[in-house]
């Protein structure tokens, strides 16, 4: 589920009463730079808003950054962009699809329960060195 406005998540909220509901949404770690040096309104700040306002009906929410990844739209992006594949990730390769859907599956199991309004960024290091 794509949230673009605290309207439209609170209408489905109430849709869905009863239940447990966790919002992940996915997005370049670039992006939440970007915006935040932009000043705009980012997908960070409405996720943490999400986060605080969701709480009294057990709504959870966080956001998954996936950094460079082997996958057909990464190898895409690399042919633009040669170096991308050259770049320095710590832990010595891209990611795949699977981790970046492992952390997803993470932040919708039970096993996340106390975990909301955060970004979990799944780059192999790569953050760490910036």
């Amino acid at each position: 589920m794509i949230i673009t406005n605290i309207a439209d998540f609170l209408s489905y909220a109430d849709s869905v009463r009863g239940r447990t509901r966790r919002v992940v949404q996915t997005i370049p770690p670039d992006q939440i730079e970007w915006t935040h040096r932009e000043g705009a309104f980012t997908l960070g700040g409405l996720v943490r808003h999400i986060a605080v306002e969701g709480e009294r009906r057990s709504i959870r929410a966080n956001i998954v950054a996936p950094g460079l990844m082997d996958t057909a739209l990464g190898r895409m992006a690399s042919q633009g962009r040669p170096g991308r594949a050259r770049t320095p990730v710590p832990l010595g390769r891209q990611g795949t699809g699977w981790e970046t859907a492992y952390a997803v599956l993470f932040l919708l199991s039970d096993e996340s329960a106390y975990v909301t309004g955060q970004t979990l960024v799944v780059d192999g290091g790569l953050s760490a060195l910036r």
